[in-house]
């Protein structure tokens, strides 16, 4: 993308396209590559903030639910301890994106019904939470 000018579409080596991730996941990767250059740590670190998103995330919905700071703590040690979440943190894969931008969502609803918080950033986290979760899809 960088390389042609084209945002739109991605293309491979040879220059055929490339539809294989959703178009936000390149978006995120060429902004990351703009600001630390094309490397490893470049192509990682987006998706490992998103993870460290999801831990923080998950604190704030245990403490929505059961108000308890200790089963928030527990919530998160249970997620970093998991598999699944440890490798679509350190791979490049667009599902800890999902996964972020879901529960971003979920938590800006939560805190729209459940305490009737009616400022702007509740809606802004359920309104675009949803709209890159589905641009992630």
């Amino acid at each position: 993308m960088r390389q042609t000018g084209d945002y739109l579409t991605p293309h491979r080596p040879d220059g055929t396209p490339r539809f294989e991730k959703p178009l936000l996941t390149y978006w995120v990767l060429v902004m990351s590559y703009a600001v630390l250059g094309v490397n490893t740590i470049a192509t990682r670190l987006p998706f490992l903030l998103a993870g460290c998103g999801v831990l923080w995330l998950t604190y704030r919905l245990a403490l929505h639910f059961i108000q308890d700071p200790s089963v928030g703590l527990l919530s998160a040690a249970i997620l970093v301890a998991h598999p699944v979440m440890f490798l679509s943190s350190i791979r490049s894969l667009p599902d800890i994106l999902l996964t972020f931008f879901l529960l971003l969502s979920v938590d800006g609803l939560l805190s729209l019904i459940a305490e009737q918080r009616r400022d702007g950033s509740a809606y802004w986290a359920a309104y675009l939470g949803t709209g890159l979760a589905v641009a992630t899809l």
